[in-house]
């Protein structure tokens, strides 16, 4: 039976996977689209980014400029529940 921590892995798995299809697809909104209004992006040598508004405009005048290919494997993750509870997978 899938518990609720389950279920949040596979989300953040399948989250990922849409992120690196978006990124390597090089389309832009689907990339975006995929961020939260609160979203937080902390670039390498970049201020931090506290919004996707903030990501939309640092980042759509060069996307295009980036040969993206990205996918995502991810092996160890650690996640939290409502009541705090964690669980390694």
């Amino acid at each position: 039976m899938e518990t609720k921590l389950d279920s949040k892995f596979t989300a953040g798995r399948e989250l990922l996977e849409e992120y690196g299809a978006a990124l390597t697809s090089g389309d832009f909104e689907r990339w975006i689209s995929l961020w939260t209004e609160a979203g937080t992006q902390m670039a390498p040598d970049a201020p931090t980014r506290t919004s996707r508004e903030e990501i939309r405009a640092a980042m759509e005048p060069v996307f295009d400029l980036y040969d993206h290919k990205m996918s995502v494997h991810p092996r160890d993750a650690r996640l939290t529940d409502d009541l705090g509870r964690s669980a390694q997978l």
